[in-house]
């Protein structure tokens, strides 16, 4: 969902997931629920045909950002006569916008991170890391 953030910009936020069930974030925020078969109504599925059959269905792009992916779909639905070329840096600027995720932590503070030597040893001495080098 495009949400908008305590005074700050818009930011699309995860609202839920589908790891073999669906997962829904619950209301405080913090964790998923408990996984669950989702079920959808006949009216949903109607709704799904039409957007598949009159919306931009593209399967198979040759892109690698979220830019590039952005932009040729916008081509895509003005060249169908889906969107109007005036609003388009409109819905680029929308799509674009920053994805938190939900196992994401938000930092509050700018206070940097101290890490114990022991947990830089650690990371230092993995030996998948060793292997590697």
């Amino acid at each position: 969902e495009l949400c908008y953030r305590d005074g700050e910009e818009y930011e699309w936020k995860e609202t839920a997931r589908w790891l073999k069930f669906e997962e829904d974030v619950e209301d405080g925020g913090d964790r998923w629920s408990k996984p669950y078969v989702a079920t959808l109504s006949l009216h949903s599925l109607f709704e799904l045909r039409s957007c598949i059959l009159n919306g931009t269905v593209m399967l198979d792009m040759r892109a690698s950002t979220l830019d590039e992916i952005a932009d040729m779909v916008l081509d895509n639905m003005i060249a169908s006569g889906q969107l109007d070329e005036s609003i388009r840096e409109n819905v680029r600027e929308a799509l674009l916008k920053r994805h938190h995720h939900q196992n994401e932590k938000r930092f509050t503070s700018r206070i940097p991170l101290v890490r114990s030597f022991a947990d830089i040893g650690k990371k230092h001495s993995d030996p998948h890391l060793l292997e590697r080098n």
